[in-house]
């Protein structure tokens, strides 16, 4: 929550860009406990997510029909992970995966923007612990048309040139890595989870209400705040892009890291390092500069390159001294 409004309300002004709302996704303090719905935990299930992106999507609907100030546009973090079931197959689909699928389907009906983590556990050589976790790994899932969305039973939205949704094919929902300083995976990343795009997610911190340092974290779940703050951040200035254009933004205004995605919707491409100033410079070209800011910024290397070089430099120098 700090790094999202550190991004969407930096300084914490009066009107922020974004408005940040909770759904509880985690009830349950263990595997086998029944879900406690007032006070939560850090466990839950297929299902409890599902429902979570369920509730999310159908409040924000309601809250548009009787709230003219709502937002138009509507992005959702998923800073949350579990190993997919291992009974999934192609030809068979476990309920509580069906019932995900499903409420990350109803979300890209909607026209939201969903972020998921993918993955922070280490497992080695273990193939049982390799890949993305759920929900991230349905990136490889082509989301519906509007077509689609009407014949599943979804109820998309009104067609509207100013908020439009459908246009161009996009994934359910995009992964979302962590890379460290030299744009290097974190050593809690999971194997072979590398997703086309990338944040910072090595110690992050940010201020919390109280104007405090929060407690330094390092993961996925980091990485994917930075990115679902940066597409709010876009969209607060920019709402008549698609979905699929502003997750576009993202990547193109990131820097290529070399490295080639583990997976991804079609063939894998190269994983590039979000950089907020980046995205949103690109967001703004040829925009009124009175309602979009004119950045001249863009992704660079990661600040680990400077330093090395710097150090080369300083070392160099006091060879060269007599």
């Amino acid at each position: 929550t700090a790094i999202l409004a550190d991004i969407d309300c930096p300084g914490r002004q009066a009107t922020c860009l974004a408005r940040l709302r909770h759904t509880l996704a985690m009830p349950r303090r263990d595997t086998h406990s029944a879900p406690d719905w007032l006070e939560g935990g850090d466990r839950g299930t297929r299902s409890d997510i599902a429902m979570a992106i369920y509730r999310s999507v159908a409040d924000w609907r309601e809250r548009r029909r009787g709230d003219p100030t709502t937002p138009p546009r509507l992005v959702l973090n998923l800073s949350v992970g579990l190993s997919p079931d291992p009974r999934a197959r192609e030809d068979f689909e476990p309920a509580s995966t069906a019932a995900l699928r499903a409420a990350l389907t109803y979300a890209a009906c909607q026209g939201a923007l969903v972020f998921a983590a993918a993955g922070n556990e280490h497992g080695g050589d273990d193939e049982s612990v390799a890949g993305p976790l759920d929900p991230a790994r349905f990136e490889t899932v082509l989301a519906p048309d509007r077509a689609g969305c009407i014949e599943q039973g979804f109820d998309p939205p009104e067609e509207d040139e100013q908020l439009p949704v459908f246009g161009a094919s996009r994934p359910l929902l995009y992964a979302v890595a962590a890379v460290d300083g030299n744009d290097r995976p974190l050593l809690n990343a999971r194997p072979r989870s590398r997703s086309r795009l990338a944040a910072p997610g090595l110690e992050g911190l940010a201020e919390d209400l109280d104007g405090a340092l929060t407690m330094p974290l390092s993961g996925s779940s980091i990485a994917t705040a930075v990115a679902s703050g940066t597409a709010a951040l876009l969209w607060s200035y920019r709402p008549e892009l698609r979905p699929d254009q502003v997750a576009d933004l993202l990547y193109s205004g990131g820097w290529d890291t070399g490295a080639v995605a583990d997976f991804a919707l079609g063939t894998p491409e190269s994983v590039h390092r979000l950089s907020v100033c980046g995205a949103l410079a690109q967001a703004c070209t040829g925009a009124d500069p009175r309602t979009c800011p004119a950045l001249s910024c863009r992704a660079g290397p990661p600040a680990g390159r400077e330093h090395r070089r710097a150090l080369m430099e300083g070392l160099q120098g006091l060879r060269a001294s007599p």
